[in-house]
């Protein structure tokens, strides 16, 4: 009986042990990652800054560039603290113009891409991935983004209102760039809406 209780005691011990020591690895990864996500947030923005300086790239009203492309970088900014299996940059739509952070600031699905850009300020967000509890993820956020939120979740944007008059005369508003833009590059084939996202590949 008692060699059992000491068996018992030396297994607990041993799995205490594994735990701490596999918890540090993860938070050691987990720090490794958000500095070298920071680094690529960072290299995103001087780019994005340059490219802006150099009119290099088609600009937006507010002298922005418009997309971000692969080709500006040597090697692409990838955030390691998501999954690869999605889209690379989404950029903002015109109705998001004015936020300064994505709605969706947490990589919840493939399908929200690692990055965000707001081609109207000219501002680059990563996103983070799924954590123990949101104030851990909201931490992370603000940390990789050098962000100082308070909030990790946000309520998009409401619609504009239609103007019947502005839908009128919209086939007579065809020649202005941001309008031309965002026109190609949110209809598919058939016309109809569809996702944009800058780039391909996972994050």
């Amino acid at each position: 009986m008692r060699r059992l209780i000491e068996i018992l005691i030396v297994g607990t011990v041993a799995l205490v042990i594994g735990g701490m020591l596999y918890y540090r690895a993860n938070n050691q990864t987990l720090e490794h990652d958000a500095d070298f996500v920071a680094g690529e947030v960072r290299r995103f923005e001087l780019e994005i800054k340059v490219r802006a300086a150099t009119t290099s790239a088609q600009l937006t009203g507010r002298a922005w560039p418009m997309t971000i492309d692969p080709a500006w970088f040597e090697s692409p900014p990838q955030n390691t603290l998501v999954s690869r299996d999605r889209p690379w940059v989404e950029v903002a739509p015109p109705e998001h113009a004015e936020l300064f952070d994505p709605v969706y600031r947490i990589a919840l699905d493939p399908t929200l891409a690692s990055f965000w850009y707001n081609p109207y300020q000219g501002v680059i967000r990563a996103r983070v991935p799924i954590a123990i509890n949101d104030e851990q993820a909201l931490r992370l956020y603000n940390r990789i983004n050098g962000t100082r939120l308070t909030e990790l979740y946000a309520t998009p944007p409401l619609a504009p209102e239609k103007d019947p008059d502005a839908e009128k005369n919209s086939a007579e508003q065809t020649d202005d760039p941001d309008s031309i833009f965002f026109r190609t590059h949110t209809e598919n084939e058939r016309g109809k809406p569809g996702s944009r996202v800058s780039g391909a590949g996972g994050g």
